[in-house]
């Protein structure tokens, strides 16, 4: 997850994608709630940040959060697919539907802690970003397509002690 690193368009409620990113879901009026206080114990505290009215979007490689009226403080979230864990959908009986999740740090996202998020959808649209959250995941582990923005695993080399198309020793050739 990170705070204020996405990139925004020039009107200033549109992300800038990412290469190969797709936008499947947009829904206007949402409330954004993100707690990284950690444990509670003096000097864990990560912070807390909340919006009453903003934008949310899903990709195909990350949720974005942007709010109606950004401030220094908060001027744009978002977490890549594969950071939201735990994530639920929920109806409750005298409030707006919302999806709430377990959200991790990204190396240079500027969050050093875990933390929990609430998306409140106020004029629907939660049963629809849940359902294509999900698909997503689904297609993520059926292809083995991780996107793009994680790390590739490091190249291999060979150990110096055997030598290019020489065997390995104690194997004899069938």
């Amino acid at each position: 997850m990170s705070i204020n690193w996405t990139m925004i368009a020039p009107d200033g409620h549109t992300p800038i994608p990412l290469p190969r990113e797709k936008i499947f879901f947009k829904q206007s009026s949402t409330n954004f709630e993100l707690d990284c206080s950690g444990s509670g114990y003096p000097g864990t505290s990560g912070g807390a940040w909340h919006d009453a009215n903003g934008i949310v979007f899903l990709s195909n490689q990350r949720v974005i959060y942007l709010p109606d009226r950004p401030s220094q403080q908060f001027k744009s979230f978002h977490v890549p697919l594969l950071s939201l864990k735990n994530c639920k959908y929920e109806q409750p009986w005298f409030a707006a539907n919302y999806i709430s999740g377990h959200v991790l740090p990204v190396a240079g996202g500027g969050l050093s802690q875990p933390g929990q998020v609430k998306l409140t959808f106020k004029e629907g649209g939660g049963f629809e970003f849940y359902s294509i959250f999900r698909e997503l995941l689904e297609r993520i582990d059926e292809t083995n397509e991780v996107p793009q923005h994680l790390e590739a695993l490091p190249t291999y080399t060979a150990s110096g002690s055997v030598a290019p198309g020489e065997m390995p020793p104690a194997y004899t050739e069938p």
